[in-house]
């Protein structure tokens, strides 16, 4: 009787071959040795049970050591359990690198696509588990660049990649309250670059708003990465990266005060809860809470992590199981509101500058919960909301939040502020490279459709506007301020909000300022009263 590794390398040794044919048939061959679309998927299939299979041992093993008292802490329980599950020894990688090969070839396929991407893509969050976080770590810049090749017009696979990407794959490689600092400042810096790939390729807005938001969690200061975006990119990506740094920070522009709203229709599906032993009313099983165990969730979903949770669900499997790493989910903003959230505001400026997401526990210091410091702020903190509040806010309840473990998204400070010595030049590159924009510089076709602003159809006619997100604060600023073809009145609201005149400025970065200027005024002083 042949042995679990046998079996297995005789799998991957079909996978394989699989790919190769499809190799030879993309690459022009007869295509006489071309798989069947039910061979691929019970390839792919028999990995991911097997797979998923192996985590579920992996849980019961754990709970047999966790009862003995083997675990004392998570970080005793993150660096033991591989030994302690006693996993098979396979080749992890080639199935890793196979499963890689197959996605990019499927998306080449004439027939079948949808299905079978959608199950590899799914086999492939499951494997990426097994393999070392020095290989995972361009995952998400490989999955991101498989939106060229399924093409503008196959939504259904664009779907599939981005939902992996978002709701498995970034969380998974960002390592959720990890102690790998290389991994995490490397994907850190790949940021701006996945960015780009998805607006350049994803063929829906709300991809796009899905993307950023998932980024918020991880990475503060991601103003800072829209900004190197604009500074030095160009076409298309450039337009939506500008639209979205003004849509996330609105009061970048110094006269908006309209909120930036998107339908319903316009942003991405929630995520259910994925517990199969779940009680929850259709209604309210959204999740709420992400936890980041792979044998957790592959005995509570049958699924890869993170094992996504509604309410109940997280305060039943929390309470039992405290030492998982958890994540607060953050359901899609459907508005970005300009002015604070808190409906106690007495500031005299109550601009919303600071954004604040889910902390990385349901529990605060002391076993105090999130419902209980809600009742001190009224902001929406148990609706999993992006909340919006003012400075002298932010600073009032800064101690409170503080034991949340809330990701903090602060605005960027003017340009000659200290604090914002790190940003400086990435600031005056893009107030400049903004600037300088000519009007042939803004492309006359997008991949995107962006033509369903209903809310506005009254104010502007999006469909002549190319480029512009679904969303009232985002179409005001592209269509009714200037030409619709420029992104230099962009760099001025810039220069305004973020380069005000100051004594003690930096003299390099001033004089590029000022030259920008002299260019823009250059390239707009001749526009008509209508432009």
């Amino acid at each position: 009787m042949s042995t679990l590794s046998e079996i297995y390398f005789a799998k991957i040794r079909n996978l394989q071959n699989i790919v190769a044919h499809l190799e030879e048939v993309c690459g022009g061959g007869s295509g006489l040795n071309y798989p069947s679309t039910s061979e691929i998927l019970a390839s792919v299939k028999y990995f991911k049970n097997l797979l998923i299979g192996i985590l579920k041992d992996a849980s019961e093993v754990f709970e047999k050591h966790s009862r003995a008292g083997s675990f004392t802490s998570s970080v005793d329980r993150r660096a033991n359990y591989i030994a302690h599950y006693n996993l098979p020894t396979l080749d992890y990688f080639t199935l890793f690198d196979g499963l890689v090969s197959l996605m990019e070839m499927i998306l080449k396929a004439n027939s079948g696509q949808n299905e079978m991407a959608a199950e590899t893509m799914e086999c492939l969050c499951v494997a990426m588990i097994f393999v070392d976080s020095n290989v995972r770590v361009d995952l998400p810049m490989t999955v991101a660049g498989m939106l060229f090749d399924c093409g503008h017009r196959n939504l259904t696979v664009q779907s599939c990649i981005m939902n992996a990407l978002c709701r498995t794959i970034i969380p998974i490689c960002f390592d959720i309250g990890g102690d790998d600092d290389v991994n995490s400042l490397y994907c850190a810096d790949t940021i701006p670059s996945l960015i780009t790939l998805v607006l350049e390729y994803a063929a829906d807005a709300c991809f796009h708003f899905q993307l950023i938001e998932t980024l918020m969690m991880f990475k503060q200061d991601l103003w800072s990465d829209l900004m190197f975006m604009i500074s030095c990119g160009d076409g298309v990506s450039q337009i939506y990266a500008t639209q979205l740094l003004f849509h996330y920070w609105p009061h970048l522009h110094p006269s908006l005060k309209k909120e930036h709203r998107l339908t319903n229709s316009q942003l991405s599906r929630t995520i259910r809860c994925q517990n199969t032993k779940c009680s929850s009313i259709l209604n309210t099983n959204f999740a709420v809470t992400m936890v980041l165990d792979p044998p957790l969730a592959a005995r509570c979903s049958g699924k890869s992590p993170p094992l996504y949770l509604c309410r109940a669900c997280s305060q039943e499997i929390m309470s039992d199981e405290l030492l998982h790493k958890s994540l607060e989910v953050i359901l899609p903003a459907n508005a970005v509101g300009h002015r604070c959230g808190n409906s106690h505001c007495l500031s005299e400026d109550p601009v919303a500058t600071v954004t604040l997401l889910g902390g990385k526990s349901r529990h605060g210091e002391g076993g105090v919960t999130v419902d209980e410091y809600s009742k001190y702020i009224s902001l929406q903190l148990v609706e999993n909301q992006l909340m919006r509040c003012c400075m002298e806010c932010w600073s009032n309840f800064k101690h409170i939040t503080q034991h949340l473990n809330l990701q903090v998204q602060m605005s960027p400070l003017p340009t000659w502020h200290e604090e914002q010595a790190r940003h400086r030049q990435t600031i005056v590159d893009t107030v400049v490279c903004l600037l300088i924009k000519r009007d042939n510089n803004f492309p006359q076709t997008t991949c995107c459709d962006l033509s369903s602003c209903k809310d506005s159809v009254n104010e502007l006619n999006s469909s002549n506007i190319y480029g512009v997100y679904p969303c009232t604060g985002c179409a005001e600023n592209m269509g009714l301020q200037l030409s619709p073809k420029t992104l230099s009145h962009f760099g001025v609201w810039l220069l305004i909000s973020l380069c005000p005149p100051e004594v003690n400025f930096e003299y390099g970065s001033a004089t590029q300022l000022i030259a920008a200027v002299f260019c823009w005024y250059q390239n707009n002083s001749q526009l008509t009263s209508v432009s």
